[in-house]
């Protein structure tokens, strides 16, 4: 294994055999580490959208709690699809606002070195998927 490094660029690392009286030739081109805090962005607006996320559901909430009151007051048709249709409301606002709080968390600890992250969600039968994965610091 050899690792090529200059100050201010990111180390490029090649790994090979070479059989005995054999001559290998490599070539590794630099990259420059980005500007500093170069995550900044999405580390705002991920940590904005998560806690307007949380301000939302805290309102759901309040607005499920008046529909269990009159749906307790009320047994109507009505009232019970308020109901269910707030719990649903607070139950996707929750979870998106999880998700999106993860993610800025993700991006707050992130190396900006040689780092990476991939971010995937779905729905699937009966509700949805998150991944979330990534290598942190060198390899």
């Amino acid at each position: 294994m050899l690792t090529i490094t200059a100050e201010g660029h990111r180390p490029v690392t090649h790994r090979f055999s070479v059989a005995d009286g054999e001559t290998l030739r490599l070539r590794g081109v630099l990259d420059p580490h980005g500007p500093p805090g170069g995550l900044i962005a999405g580390r705002l607006i991920l940590g904005v959208l998560a806690l307007g996320g949380l301000a939302t559901g805290v309102a759901l909430l309040v607005e499920e709690g008046d529909a269990h009151a009159a749906w307790v007051n009320d047994y109507t048709d009505a009232n019970a699809n308020r109901l269910e249709a707030a719990q649903l409301a607070v139950d996707v606002t929750m979870g998106l606002t999880a998700a999106l709080g993860v993610a800025a968390l993700v991006l707050l600890f992130l190396d900006e070195g040689d780092s990476s992250i991939e971010v995937g969600a779905a729905p699937t039968p009966g509700g949805g998927v998150f991944l979330a994965r990534g290598t942190w610091g060198e390899r």
